[in-house]
């Protein structure tokens, strides 16, 4: 028996081919800048040949003049080395939805990471379990658990994760509400119920019971009244510290951690990956804090995971959404998006970007000496049509071939 889940048309692989294709259609400021003068290069060039016959009256040297003059080179500088590098980054699962964004990426010096799910493994742990006023343990995970099984954040599927582990009977909730950043808050048969900050949960100013300061809390409450709490923890990636000093060891000078945990919990990883930590941040407030960093003259990079920094992402230079698969936000909201979770796709990003930027300078750079030189050889007479004609090809396959070097970047972690 075959049980169909989704369309042909929603599946990763359509999607990975509608961001290759969206990539391909889009342009680079160079490239930009090549179609505004690209208007005024054939006049000028028919002007200089019909000058040179003009006062010499032989034909093959305006044939020749007419033939070294050819763009071809100048038009493919931009393209092959933007193929070759959606090629190259293609291999290791990173999707870009605009070629401009590669060029961003080169010019960046400041990169915002969130916090779960990016820098850390987003595969919490629940700890403890803290009741009060008589409430089992088995009766706030099942209250709690039956109203986070509507949300799709990392806490909540940690919750209900452990409900599930310790077979715990769920409740059916209605009137559900979920605010970003705070909680979320429900209607079961015994009342209301609220899951979430502090703050969320306790409406009749009950304080909060002293917590560990390294764990991630997740109040309860029932009508509005503290019944307990859950305490849960998560782990730094593997790899993220190494991949922080490579960013570093770069062009990258300023590294940020935008999170919503408390202080404590977000300084621990800080000091953990050796970054700048602004914590207890709202996803609405973590756009502001990238709009400041702009404001400062910085080219700024989000990095998340698309669910719940959809401003921040929109709000970068340069957006990377980790862990894309199968996730329409994070591939709507990002510039660039990671298929996977592997963190050292980061920096591979930012290294081909800089050299997708140096092949295109050596590109253009090489396509217009070598017009000029052999536009004036051809010019003095130096170079017959014939020669002007196998002279382009080769210059033409040099720019393909210099380009298709940056097929090479990144095969060592491929």
């Amino acid at each position: 028996m075959v049980e169909i889940t989704e369309e042909t048309k929603d599946s990763t692989l359509c999607r990975i081919r509608e961001l290759i294709a969206q990539a391909e259609t889009s342009k680079t400021p160079a490239m930009r800048l090549v179609d505004r003068y690209v208007s005024w290069y054939t006049p000028l060039i028919l002007m200089l040949a019909g000058i040179v016959l003009f006062f010499t009256h032989d034909l093959s040297r305006a044939i020749s003049m007419l033939v070294i003059a050819c763009p071809c080179t100048i038009l493919l500088s931009s393209p092959t080395a933007l193929v070759a590098a959606l090629g190259a980054a293609a291999r290791l699962g990173v999707m870009v939805k605009s070629v401009a964004a590669l060029e961003s990426a080169a010019r960046v010096d400041t990169v915002v990471f969130d916090k779960t799910g990016t820098l850390t493994t987003g595969k919490l742990a629940l700890t403890d379990i803290v009741s009060i006023d008589g409430v089992s343990q088995e009766q706030l995970l099942a209250v709690a658990a039956s109203i986070e099984q509507y949300s799709t954040h990392p806490v909540a599927k940690a919750i209900v994760g452990e409900a599930h582990k310790r077979n715990v009977a769920l409740g059916t909730a209605t009137e559900i509400e979920e605010k970003p950043g705070f909680g979320l808050r429900g209607k079961l048969d015994t009342g209301v119920v609220s899951a979430g900050r502090h703050e969320w949960c306790s409406a009749d100013g009950t304080a909060a019971p002293a917590t560990d300061s390294t764990a991630s809390t997740v109040w309860v409450a029932h009508d509005n009244h503290l019944v307990g709490s859950l305490r849960l923890s998560d782990s730094v990636k593997p790899k993220a510290p190494a991949v922080l000093r490579e960013l570093r060891s770069g062009a990258i000078s300023h590294i940020v951690m935008l999170t919503g945990d408390r202080r404590p919990v977000a300084e621990s990883v800080g000091n953990a990956l050796g970054c700048a930590v602004k914590a207890e941040v709202l996803p609405e407030h973590k756009m502001t804090e990238v709009t400041k960093l702009r404001e400062e003259g910085r080219v700024v990079a989000v990095v998340g995971d698309g669910v719940n920094d959809a401003p921040a992402l929109a709000a970068g230079d340069v957006s990377i959404a980790m862990g894309a698969a199968g996730s329409d936000v994070a591939i709507h909201s990002a510039s660039i998006v990671l298929m996977n979770d592997r963190l050292d796709r980061i920096p591979f990003v930012f290294t081909l970007a800089r050299r997708v930027a140096w092949t295109i300078r050596q590109n253009l750079i090489f396509s217009v000496l070598y017009i000029l030189v052999l536009l004036a050889l051809s010019a003095s007479g130096a170079i017959a049509p014939v020669l002007a004609v196998i002279l382009h090809s080769l210059s033409s396959v040099f720019i393909v071939f210099n380009s298709a070097r940056l097929l090479r970047v990144g095969e060592k972690i491929a």
